[in-house]
């Protein structure tokens, strides 16, 4: 088992490594680095080892709340900007702030962070949600910016 990890292991980062010159040398837009970096590498891990839907599906939910709470409140303040207009491929901005591009990528994000989690570390075989996630939910579906 600790061998069939540690080549997995390897290829994810060597299509992370793989990506970068692509990335760089074709100047690629912003989306599209997002599927060599994220979805690339989290479509091998799913392949390779089949995911609990519900519990994926519950987290990259509850974190794409998060995420897009706190990039609510960096672009009022000012405090970051997305890429610029040229790179996005969806111009539309919701709230007039956030670009679509961003949520997709904070979509890519969380899904390969977890799928990446829950195949090198989490080694439970419940299908069941935490109930300590609703209450997480809940509380940042209520939050005010």
């Amino acid at each position: 088992m600790q061998k069939v990890l540690r080549t997995d292991f390897l290829v994810v980062i060597g299509m992370v490594l793989a990506s970068i010159p692509l990335v760089l040398f074709f100047e690629v837009r912003f989306l599209t680095s997002t599927l060599f970096f994220f979805v690339a590498p989290a479509l091998f891990l799913f392949l390779r080892k089949p995911k609990q839907y519900k519990r994926l599906l519950a987290g990259v939910s509850a974190g794409i709340l998060v995420a897009f709470t706190v990039d609510f409140i960096a672009e009022i303040n000012g405090a970051w900007s997305w890429a610029p207009e040229g790179q996005l491929l969806f111009p539309n901005k919701l709230f007039g702030l956030i670009p679509v591009d961003v949520l997709i990528w904070y979509f890519c994000w969380l899904l390969v962070t977890i799928i990446f989690y829950e195949h090198f570390f989490e080694h439970e075989k419940s299908d069941r949600v935490s109930p300590l996630f609703t209450k997480a939910f809940i509380f940042f579906s209520h939050s005010r910016c």
